[in-house]
């Protein structure tokens, strides 16, 4: 996956994924760690989405949270601190990712089309397993209902039709005139 092609907002997710596996310990960046950087962003997409869809972010994280404790700390003369890995599977997930953008005929990488990854995983990873016990599917991310109701309230006004002409026939050429108008011999 071409790192270029994910948006400011992917590229902090990923960065923040980075962080907090280190902050629990693990050698490793995985999926979940994507997840929970995903519903920690300022002001993020990916709370809002879920919660539209009938989920409850706070729950999910700390359910999150609770999965990621459990998991083996890196520690002793072995370990490298500061140094995380991207494990197979979270790239396997940026390049669904990067499926989804093109499958959309979106340019860019967003955080919709990772939370759509890690939902397309299902059952067999801790997260798809809650984001699915917590009533998130694949449609309430590909809707993004927030998107909408935020684009409905920016405009509130529907946009101005062009006036619509008819034609008038003058000497067997056809002429357009304004609709008031109305039909002239």
């Amino acid at each position: 996956m071409d790192a270029n092609r994910l948006t400011q907002k992917s590229q902090e997710a990923l960065h923040d994924a980075q962080t907090r596996a280190l902050r629990f310990g693990h050698t490793e960046v995985d999926g979940e760690h994507l997840l929970l950087a995903l519903l920690d962003q300022a002001e993020g997409l990916i709370p809002r989405v879920l919660e539209d869809g009938g989920a409850h972010p706070d729950r999910l994280r700390a359910d999150l949270e609770a999965e990621l404790s459990r998991r083996p700390r890196a520690t002793g003369p072995g370990a490298a601190p500061g140094q995380v890995y991207l494990t197979q599977r979270l790239s396997r997930l940026l390049d669904a990712a990067e499926r989804e953008a093109g499958r959309l005929k979106d340019e860019y990488v967003s955080v919709e089309h990772l939370l759509i990854a890690l939902l397309d995983e299902g059952p067999q990873t801790a997260a798809g397993r809650l984001l699915r016990r917590h009533r998130a599917s694949p449609a309430t991310a590909s809707c993004r209902p927030s998107a909408r109701s935020a684009a409905a309230s920016a405009s509130p006004r529907p946009r101005p039709r062009p006036p619509t002409r008819r034609w008038r026939s003058t000497a067997g050429t056809w002429s357009p005139t304004p609709r008031t108008a109305g039909w002239s011999r």
